[in-house]
């Protein structure tokens, strides 16, 4: 039995869409090629916000050596300070003193006015492309304070969408340099509601007097930091913030609503570290022990960043819990 035309014609359409399906690829391949090769000469000339020696770190150097970073925000950056004398390069310091044959590297990746949302979102580049023995985590100074900025529901709105399946289908394109492409070209048709505009106008005067992220949006960027440390084989450790003095600058609402909010984040902290078996460092106690005289020559007049003496106490408070955890005197495979 002969075919009839109409079979003819169909059989040919799906010979000839076989055929393109191939070429079709090879140009899909092709593109994410070339954009990748772009983007990365592109990104090569983007000014960092890293310190200039965590910008200069090459994987060649470190990957033979025990590897911690030190993931925060201005006080892990040494605000005011130079960088030798912020506390993850005094903590490298006492480590090479006390532990030679360990050879670690301390890694600085702390960026003035991160949150830990913004912490999540560079996880990949400035902490994970150094496979860490080790990240100490340090945030909740400027997730607590008050006056959201306004990216800042921008940001946690996206990062919550890490939990649905959507989110992480998109998130797993946007891999995809040719779909990072595409969708900048077209972004006005692409991008949800929810990324350009609030639900509504908010109000300004309720704006300052609310956090920059939210409690439930920090408790999710700690649950999910922790998470994603610990899948790539890292060792955790959470720090407390640094702010219990009474001159501490607040721009919205009450000195105590602020505190109170900052007691509420050092409180999540702490649930976090107790739940995810993540080791603690918590600063308040430092400076709770300390009688007011010895305390202040640790916190800047701005009372909010670290002075030098306060840099050397936290990173000997660090190395007291790497001690004590026995991660320092166990035989670590650097081979990762």
């Amino acid at each position: 039995m002969q075919p009839t035309p109409l079979a003819k014609s169909r059989r040919t359409g799906i010979m000839q869409y076989a055929m393109a399906l191939p070429v079709l690829l090879l140009a899909i391949l092709a593109a994410e090629f070339l954009l990748r090769v772009r983007h990365r000469t592109l990104r090569s000339t983007w000014p960092s916000e890293l310190c200039s020696e965590t910008q200069a770190v090459v994987w060649d150097e470190v990957r033979d050596r025990y590897r911690i970073v030190c993931l925060g925000d201005s006080n892990t950056f040494g605000e005011g300070l130079p960088s030798r004398q912020a506390f993850p390069a005094l903590l490298e310091a006492q480590l090479r003193e006390k532990f030679p044959q360990l050879d670690a590297v301390v890694i600085n990746a702390g960026i003035r006015g991160n949150t830990a949302v913004q912490g999540l979102a560079r996880l990949t580049c400035d902490v994970l492309r150094f496979k860490p023995h080790v990240v100490v985590s340090a945030f909740g100074a400027n997730d607590g304070n008050l006056g959201r900025w306004p990216l800042d529901l921008i940001r946690e709105r996206q990062m919550a969408r890490q939990t649905t399946w959507s989110g992480r289908a998109e998130s797993w394109l946007e891999h995809s340099h040719l779909y990072q492409t595409l969708r900048a070209r077209m972004g006005r048709f692409l991008r949800q509601a929810s990324e350009l505009h609030y639900d509504g106008v908010e109000d300004a005067s309720l704006s300052e007097s609310q956090p920059r992220v939210s409690v439930e949006g920090f408790v999710l960027a700690q649950r999910l930091l922790v998470g994603r440390l610990q899948a790539a084989g890292c060792a955790v450790f959470l720090m407390t913030t640094t702010l219990s003095r009474s001159s501490f600058p607040v721009g919205a609402g009450s000195f105590e609503q602020q505190m109170a909010i900052y007691q509420d984040y050092d409180r999540i902290i702490r649930e976090v570290a107790a739940a995810s078996s993540s080791s603690l460092i918590d600063l308040q106690l430092l400076l709770k022990d300390q009688t007011p005289g010895q305390a202040d020559p640790l916190i800047a007049p701005d009372a909010v960043h670290l002075t030098t003496a306060g840099h050397r106490a936290v990173a000997a408070m660090v190395l007291s819990s790497l001690e004590q955890s026995g991660l320092l005197h166990s035989n670590p495979d650097l081979r990762r």
